[in-house]
């Protein structure tokens, strides 16, 4: 007895193949939609169909000569009917011949039993296809759900070590959750990043000096004049712009154009008694903003200097180090680490439109406890300006999160 399987797209090639294969005796014994191969062959159904060749001598003759008569034109009823034993089977002829090509239907010749334990076998086979298959993608949906979430997060450039606190125990108390996973565990992470930033801005408060430093280049004049266009116009804050005019020609030009668009009242100062003296004349203003000429962080005298003018502000002050979003994060550092000197509170971010990874800025915040009061993402004034709150800065850092998680086919 040969029995053979044949996957195929539709019924009439597998016949096809069977006649070729087998002959005309060959029976269909059972057909079934089964999986393509691989996982995405779950939406490819294939039909499987087993034939079955009885080649022992007791087999029914095969006479496909005999065929082209026309009274064997249709199937006699005793092929159809299950094989019986030989002293009970009828004299075999030419009414026995299947003939040069199957019919449509092919009817088994097995007893029931038999064809019973087929079927059975391929619904034991199919089902420990499946089983497999599903265990495997259970085993790539779950490996390593720390190490996967891990890459992901250092992947926006969140330090190793705060990428590991973050995912602390998370797992573990996602498992009883409903909903997606990978959306549970963004969630879990913001709420996780907004309780970590939460200390740095305890104790933080309003303040009329609001005085703007960092590294050439990063934005700290247009920062200003959003600020100050925001206090002006939008919430009738009484405004003055003072300007650190040491050697950076042009900035003071700059400034009194905002001055002049605002209706706010600019200062030029060279020393920190003038900036005293600038001071004193506008104490009646709610808000003073101070702009200074750009430092590189390496220059220790040059800062040393900043200190001594801000030195020259005697009450509540804000004093920002700005810097770009798009710096490298050992630069932060070492920028931060500078400017410490000046004895800064706060940070502003510029240029957060221009980059696709803010992890640095959890960093920073994590390892200086200082926070991030402000951010800029465009050129507008005064709408590019947000200010920043812990979980709203959470955000931001993890939005980006998702794509790296993508990217890793997870």
């Amino acid at each position: 007895m040969i029995i053979k399987k044949y996957v195929v797209d539709e019924m009439h090639q597998a016949v096809q193949k069977i006649k070729e294969d087998l002959g005309a005796d060959a029976i269909i014994v059972s057909s079934q939609k089964v999986p393509g191969q691989g996982i995405m062959g779950f939406f490819k159904k294939r039909l499987e169909v087993t034939a079955v060749l009885d080649d022992s001598k007791d087999a029914l003759p095969r006479e496909p000569k005999r065929l082209k008569e026309p009274e064997q034109a249709e199937i006699p009823e005793a092929a159809t009917s299950p094989v019986r034993p030989e002293q009970d089977r009828p004299d075999q002829g030419a009414a026995g011949d299947a003939g040069s090509s199957p019919p449509r239907d092919f009817k088994p010749l097995f007893k029931a039993e038999i064809l019973n334990n087929l079927e059975q076998q391929e619904k034991e086979r199919l089902l420990a296809m499946l089983e497999q298959q599903l265990e495997q993608k259970d085993k790539v949906g779950s490996k390593d759900f720390t190490q996967r979430w891990l890459t992901a997060l250092t992947g926006i450039d969140i330090d190793h070590g705060i990428a590991k606190k973050l995912l602390a125990g998370l797992e573990q108390s996602l498992k009883d959750g409903v909903g997606d996973k990978d959306d549970l565990t963004k969630m879990a992470l913001i709420g996780k990043a907004t309780q970590l930033l939460k200390p740095a801005y305890k104790g933080i408060g309003d303040a009329k000096y609001l005085a703007f430093i960092g590294p050439p280049g990063v934005g700290k004049t247009t920062t200003l004049a959003k600020l100050a266009t925001g206090f002006k116009l939008m919430e009738g804050k009484k405004v003055a712009l003072i300007t650190v005019y040491t050697y950076r020609y042009g900035a003071n030009d700059y400034l009194k154009v905002i001055g002049s668009t605002i209706d706010a009242p600019v200062e030029v100062v060279m020393t920190p008694a003038e900036l005293r003296q600038a001071v004193e004349k506008h104490a009646d203003k709610d808000y003073i903003l101070i702009d200074t000429v750009g430092r590189s962080s390496k220059r220790t005298g040059q800062v040393l200097e900043l200190k001594g003018f801000l030195e020259a502000l005697n009450g509540p002050k804000n004093i920002f180090l700005v810097m770009s979003a798009s710096t490298k994060n050992r630069d932060l550092y070492r920028i931060a680490k500078d400017f410490q000197i000046a004895q800064y509170n706060g940070f502003i971010f510029t240029k957060v439109d221009e980059t696709e990874t803010l992890g640095s800025l959890l960093n920073l915040v994590s390892k200086t406890g200082i926070p991030v009061q402000y951010y800029t993402d465009g050129q507008s004034i005064p709408d590019d300006i947000k200010q920043v709150q812990p979980k709203m800065l959470a955000q931001l850092i993890l939005r980006s999160v998702d794509e790296q998680y993508e990217e890793l086919n997870l």
